[in-house]
C-alpha cells in the first residue's frame, strides 16, 4: 500500500450518523503551540475510566506543567493534531520524540466519550503517524489496550511483539505502516485504547 507523505490540508469526513439529525463533519488539523483551549476541551470530554487509560492515573484535572507540556509543541520533535466538530476539539493526536534527533517518538491519542467508535482515533492516529514519517520518525511506540480496537488493527497487520504491562501492551510500530494501517482501518485508536 501507497503512502502519501506530502503535507495534507485539514481533512474533513462525516461521522456515523445521529439517529435523527446530521452529524456535523470532523475536520483534522495541525494543533498551534501554546493552543490550551482544546487540550481543555478534549481533557473535560475523558470519563475518569478514559483519562486513566490515557493519562495512566486518575487525574481529574490538568496541573499547569501538565498542560505546558501537552501544549509545548515544537516542529519535528512533538508536533499534535487535533479533530473538531461543530468547532469544539473532541480528540487530539500527538507524538514526541524520545530524545533530540532521534527516529523513535512516544504516540498518544485521545478521544472525548461521546465520539469513541466513530473514527476520530483512527484519523487522528493517521495524521500523527504521517507527519511523524514525514518528520524523519522511524518508529512509533505506542500502547494499546489489549483485545482493544488498536491491538487488534495492529495484530491484523502481523505486529505481536511487545512488553505487557497489566492489560497494556507497549508496542514499537514503524511509522509508515501505521500510518497506512489508521489510513485503511476502521477504528485503529491511539495510546489509550479507547474506541476511536
Amino acid at each position: 500500500m501507497s503512502l502519501d507523505l506530502r503535507d495534507r490540508p485539514p481533512v474533513t469526513s462525516s461521522a456515523a450518523p445521529a439517529p435523527s439529525s446530521e452529524v456535523p463533519p470532523v475536520v483534522v488539523e495541525a494543533l498551534r503551540a501554546g493552543d490550551r483551549e482544546p487540550v481543555l476541551q478534549v481533557f473535560a470530554g475523558l470519563s475518569d475510566h478514559s483519562r486513566n487509560q490515557r493519562f495512566h492515573t486518575g487525574t481529574h484535572r490538568l496541573t499547569g506543567s501538565m498542560l505546558a507540556q501537552l501544549t509545548g509543541l515544537r516542529t519535528g520533535h512533538h508536533e499534535a493534531f487535533v479533530a473538531q466538530v461543530g468547532g469544539r476539539a473532541v480528540g487530539i493526536a500527538r507524538w514526541v520524540r524520545e530524545r533530540e534527533g532521534g527516529d523513535v517518538a512516544e504516540l498518544a491519542c485521545e478521544v472525548v466519550d461521546a465520539h469513541h467508535g466513530h473514527g476520530v482515533g483512527r484519523r487522528l492516529v493517521a495524521a500523527a503517524a504521517v507527519s511523524a514519517a514525514r518528520r524523519g520518525v522511524a518508529r512509533l511506540r505506542c500502547q494499546v489496550l489489549i483485545g482493544g480496537p488498536a491491538h487488534l488493527a495492529l495484530r491484523g497487520h502481523g505486529i505481536r511483539t511487545g512488553e505487557q504491562v497489566g492489560g497494556v501492551l507497549e508496542v514499537l510500530v514503524p511509522a509508515r505502516l501505521l500510518a497506512s494501517i489508521a489510513d485503511a482501518a476502521g477504528d485503529l485508536a491511539g495510546s489509550s485504547g479507547d474506541e476511536a
